[in-house]
């Protein structure tokens, strides 16, 4: 019997991650949303065939509701989790998290409080780059990495066009672009490149300085430059400002030879004449739904069998340790010790 989801938002990520994903599985299926916006329920009804409520606390209600997806604005993250968890739901809430390390420690808490699973949606760590990339460095490809970069390059919000979208307000009137609203860089793509760095590349940072800047909206740039015990340095980069091709997705910098690239992988030994292509497996439902497959179908093991998750919760608060330093370290322009 396929795993019973409740989503609660129907925003960009209800709509465009988790509604997307869950139309293509077998083994998971969603079974009601929830969304104030009347417009939005009417469209993810006839999008995905479920039923819909205005009110979260009615989400809750269904008695067919096994697993609660929290796809909601940052700020809302830590209470609504907890809420289902209380309801006795199992929980798979967005990235972040939470807005900082206490409200996540919280839901960690309530989750064992309530012997419920929780789950943080942090997919990029199944993105299709990163298994060559783990294999090259396993086997010695480029020696030992003593420089490893990630980045993820957007185009600015203005060029995102004026009209608004079902599931999508102007670009100007986006809470992801104010502070104060939990939006900014470092929360929407952070979670997903530390994330990666921390458990699919196994980088384990003792220090991190940051910086965070503000260009177009609030937060819109982050860099975070990290080092680890033995000398390895690890940089993220996250620019929502202004897009800039020249620079790769990956860099990484080993003692006898380099990985590089974004959507075209190469490696290179300094005993090569030239670069060659990595070949990197795709899903034809695209890349989103591969990882998002991985994630749901763990929890569906988990919950049903008594699977371990994949994803951990304790990892997350590891991730969310390491945001919190780097925005205190900007704060203060400092280095954090880790």
């Amino acid at each position: 019997m396929p795993l019973r989801v409740g989503l609660a938002g129907l925003g960009n990520a209800g709509f465009q991650v988790h509604g997307e994903v869950l139309r293509h599985l077998n083994g998971a299926r969603l079974v009601a949303a929830s969304d104030p916006v009347a417009g939005r329920r009417a469209e993810a009804e006839r999008r995905y065939g479920c039923r819909t409520v205005a009110a979260y606390e009615e989400l809750l209600a269904l008695p067919e509701v096994e697993l609660v997806t929290v796809a909601t604005p940052h700020p809302l993250h830590h209470t609504m989790a907890i809420q289902a968890l209380e309801a006795g739901k199992h929980v798979l809430v967005e990235k972040p998290m939470a807005l900082d390390l206490g409200q996540a420690s919280a839901m960690v808490e309530a989750a064992r409080a309530a012997g419920r699973l929780l789950c943080v949606y942090q997919n990029w760590r199944y993105m299709p780059d990163l298994a060559p990339i783990r294999a090259l460095i396993d086997a010695g490809a480029i020696g030992r990495p003593r420089r490893i970069e990630t980045r993820f390059l957007w185009l600015p919000y203005r060029a995102m066009g004026e009209e608004p979208t079902v599931f999508s307000g102007r670009w100007q009137d986006s809470w992801n672009l104010r502070r104060a609203s939990g939006g900014g860089s470092l929360p929407m793509f952070g979670p997903h490149l530390i994330d990666q760095l921390l458990f699919a590349l196994d980088y384990r940072p003792r220090r991190v300085y940051g910086v965070i800047q503000d260009i177009v909206g609030d937060d819109d740039y982050v860099q975070a430059l990290f080092e680890d015990d033995d000398g390895v340095v690890a940089e993220v980069e996250i620019n929502l400002a202004a897009f800039a091709g020249q620079k790769d997705r990956w860099f990484i910098l080993g003692t006898e030879g380099v990985i590089a690239g974004g959507d075209r992988l190469c490696v290179r030994r300094i005993d090569e004449a030239e670069p060659r292509p990595v070949e990197v497996a795709a899903d034809p439902r695209g890349e989103f739904v591969g990882s998002g497959e991985r994630i749901y179908l763990n929890l569906r093991r988990a919950i049903r069998e008594g699977a371990p998750l994949e994803i951990r919760p304790e990892q997350t608060l590891e991730t969310m340790r390491v945001m919190d330093a780097i925005q205190r370290s900007a704060c203060n322009r400092q280095p954090i010790d880790l």
